[in-house]
């Protein structure tokens, strides 16, 4: 799942974000720059990164995103929603 927020101190567990940390589904929050705010532990399993090493990196800098990956964030970013996919496919820069 990948949602937006256009606030928060992008540490590690900002008090709305402790929650996230206990799901096993993959959670990465974005701001309205594309920069990652937070990494729920299973999102850094999923990426094998750190959310040390990425918060405050854009998107496209973790994750090779193409245009309808794009088309999918501005949507939900003009909707003011979240946005979920199960059959996403991405990789990483250099890899």
């Amino acid at each position: 799942m990948i949602s937006r927020r256009s606030s928060g101190s992008g540490k590690r567990n900002p008090s709305g974000f402790a929650g996230l940390d206990l799901l096993a589904t993959a959670v990465i929050l974005l701001d309205r720059d594309l920069r990652i705010k937070h990494l729920n532990p299973a999102a850094e399993n999923l990426l094998a990164v750190s959310a040390r090493n990425v918060l405050g990196h854009a998107i496209g800098e973790v994750l090779m995103v193409g245009p309808a990956f794009k088309t999918m964030i501005d949507q939900t970013f003009a909707e003011s929603r979240g946005f979920m996919d199960q059959d996403l496919v991405m990789g990483r820069p250099g890899q």
